[in-house]
């Protein structure tokens, strides 16, 4: 409440109040704070985050300070780091101390973002992506898979995973993952699950053995597995795991799925009883105007969605990726026709991919 006298703010919680002293200062900015202006204000998702992809192109410590004092800023309130892929491995494990790059990041340079982001009202999730994009995993440890690897800067999938029938394999997980634990506080970590390309599992008999064996039918059967096992040692650890939308799977366990292959991903996963975190509209490394990602709402229903990435072909500015655009549209094969909890989805996150 603005009155001649003094500004008022009241909060039922302290990051609720660092809500309402960013949005004091938004309305200084643009000269609104005048007398007998009164606001009246709540969040519409409990998840308003930023990925950025710290993997593949170094972020330094002042560059991600800088970035949490933005997001409070604008009220957003998650910084997922994506910390791990094929090119490398940006977090130094005690347990395993060959895998961390040349550039990485400290367990107490860490713990001391965190701290400065908690101050902030902005959590931060960490995630290592795996079974796949883990080629720099295998070349400091060869023996998580199944063939031997080269290094690589090169963007997209790669045929490199983790041998998920390897009990070594989930020995050096649940290391990784507790050691992560006790640096990030949040009740949730990403463990990945996005373009396993399973050629490996196929072509290897024993891993064939194995799916017949546990009757995992195939290498989503596989995958599905071992998503299984890391999600219960990340349940065990106290916390929730978050997971690509290519780990949905008729016997997945319960995660928190981040739907990125295009919209119609949200839905599957509200049906199958998971919740959900969508990005596919959101992606900022595709350089899209910024009124395209404002047109989507997360919590719209599939058909407008789907209309609005049928838009986006007609849309002269992005002519250049429309092919790009017109491919993604295998995505919606595996489509719902549903009309699921939409309290399901704990809301949005934009990505930065690099």
């Amino acid at each position: 409440r603005v009155r001649s006298d003094a500004v008022y703010l009241q909060a039922p919680t302290t990051w609720g109040g660092l809500r309402g002293i960013a949005t004091i200062q938004q309305l200084a900015q643009q000269r609104q704070l005048t007398p007998g202006l009164n606001v009246d204000d709540e969040p519409r998702f409990s998840w308003r985050g930023l990925l950025l992809d710290v993997a593949r192109h170094f972020f330094p410590l002042t560059d991600l300070y800088n970035v949490i004092d933005g997001l409070a800023a604008l009220k957003m309130n998650v910084l997922h780091l994506h910390l791990s892929d094929d090119q490398g491995f940006r977090f130094a494990s005690d347990a395993w101390p060959l895998l961390a790059s040349t550039e990485h990041y400290r367990p107490d340079e860490l713990a001391d973002l965190v701290g400065y982001a908690a101050n902030l009202g902005v959590r931060v999730v960490p995630e290592l992506d795996m079974p796949g994009h883990v080629t720099h995993w295998l070349t400091r440890y060869p023996a998580w898979g199944q063939h031997p690897v080269a290094p690589s800067d090169r963007f997209g999938v790669h045929k490199a995973c983790l041998n998920p029938t390897d009990e070594n394999v989930y020995l050096a997980v649940d290391l990784l993952l507790e050691e992560l634990a006790e640096i990030f506080p949040d009740e949730y970590v990403h463990v990945g699950g996005d373009e396993v390309n399973g050629d490996w599992w196929l072509e290897d008999q024993a891993m064939q053995n194995f799916i017949a064996t546990h009757d995992l039918r195939d290498s989503r059967g596989l995958q599905n597995y071992f998503l299984r096992r890391i999600c219960n040692k990340v349940h065990s650890l106290g916390r929730i795991a978050v997971a690509w939308d290519e780990v949905l799977h008729p016997d997945m366990p319960s995660c928190l799925v981040q739907s990125w292959r295009g919209s119609s991903t949200r839905d599957r996963a509200l049906a199958q009883g998971q919740q959900v975190l969508v990005s596919a509209p959101y992606y900022l490394d595709l350089h899209y105007p910024a009124d395209v990602h404002y047109s989507f709402d997360p919590a719209a229903s599939q058909h407008a969605l789907l209309a609005r990435e049928d838009a986006l072909l007609q849309d002269s500015r992005l002519a250049h990726v429309a092919d790009g655009i017109a491919w993604t549209k295998q995505w919606r094969a595996e489509a719902v026709d549903t009309n699921p909890d939409k309290s399901a989805i704990l809301g949005a996150e934009a990505c930065l991919w690099s």
